[in-house]
């Protein structure tokens, strides 16, 4: 028997046989009712998760799964009626969902993995960015101050460090870079050699920096498959720092978003709390600081370049959210988008 909060919800007939579904999120998460997530009703041979549908008009369910539909949705009513509290609250459980977006990378499938929930997730980025501009309120510089951490992105997780975005700039060719970050993701996780853990980012706009930290964990689990018992190689790791400095902060010419120029300086390694570091050269590495800038300037190919800048944009501010464009939007929108909620 259904719950009596959800008997009560009230439904509204919309379109041809289609119901509109108006129950607040959280109440249903609060209910805790087993397998509640899961219930579908059949109405007109369109069957609706009620769940999804507290999100979205009409949200289809085919074998369990929303269906790329959801896209098409979002009436004006729709955009109107959600608030930004409830576009954060998807956004955060399709961000776990797709372990921050990691396993909706091709390269760990070339079927199209979660594919529905990436354009969701993206659309749902949309939404939240147009309703910032709605408020037709300049985003505050001020509001970038502090630590963020990484919760989303819809391409590989180590291209939001300075020291990569530097990099996809200076090849200033797609699919160069677009090859060289795939040759460095499969050479570095293959066989699950290697995990990012934790991704942040920290701006101190006195000091025109910008911080990134990786947390990198090597040979998480290695063992003998099948037979194996125990594990063969101890768990080793660290935290990758790169800084960035010379940040300038301004407004694009649209008006629609901060632009962020910097240049990477300096990368070190740090001892993880809580994890060993590589014996020999984890100690030789720990808390020095390498001369990024310095050695990329040395390198032939990077003589005539503008050296080790990055520029991105920030299309979305708030005082825990902070979405990011990498390219500046120079590149169409090719890079994709990065979310950053305000970090702890």
């Amino acid at each position: 028997m259904l719950p009596t909060a959800w008997r009560s919800c009230r439904t509204q007939r919309q379109g041809q046989g289609r119901m509109r579904l108006k129950f607040p999120l959280l109440q249903l998460l609060l209910l805790g009712a087993p397998g509640l997530s899961s219930l579908v009703l059949g109405i007109d041979k369109h069957p609706i998760n009620p769940l999804t549908s507290s999100l979205f008009i009409s949200s289809t369910v085919h074998n369990g799964r929303s269906t790329a539909r959801d896209l098409r949705l979002f009436s004006t009513a729709t955009r109107s009626s959600l608030s930004v509290a409830s576009i954060k609250l998807k956004v955060c459980q399709l961000a776990a969902l797709t372990d921050r977006g990691k396993l909706q990378d091709p390269l760990v499938s070339d079927e199209g993995l979660y594919a529905a929930e990436r354009e969701t997730m993206v659309s749902l980025l949309e939404l939240l960015i147009a309703k910032g501009r709605e408020r037709k309120q300049a985003m505050s510089p001020v509001l970038l101050e502090g630590e963020w951490e990484l919760v989303y992105s819809t391409k590989q997780l180590f291209r939001s460090s300075p020291f990569f975005q530097a990099i996809e700039r200076a090849y200033a060719d797609p699919t160069k870079s677009e090859l060289f970050f795939k040759l460095h993701e499969l050479q570095t996780c293959s066989w699950g050699a290697s995990q990012i853990g934790r991704v942040a980012q920290t701006i101190d706009l006195q000091a025109q920096t910008l911080l990134s930290s990786f947390d990198t964990v090597l040979f998480p689990l290695t063992t003998i498959p099948l037979i194996g018992w125990f594990k063969l190689l101890p768990t080793f790791g660290g935290r990758v720092d790169s800084l960035a400095d010379g940040l300038t902060v301004s407004e694009s010419s649209q008006g629609t978003a901060l632009r962020l120029e910097y240049a990477v300086a300096k990368t070190s390694f740090k001892r993880l709390a809580g994890l060993k570091t590589m014996p020999l050269l984890g100690a030789w590495l720990e808390n020095k600081q390498f001369p990024t800038k310095e050695a990329w300037n040395l390198l032939p190919w990077n003589w005539s370049g503008p050296g080790p800048r990055c520029l991105v944009e920030v299309v979305y501010l708030d005082e825990d959210f902070r979405i990011v464009r990498e390219g500046g939007g120079e590149d169409g929108g090719r890079s994709g988008a990065t979310l950053f909620t305000r970090g702890r």
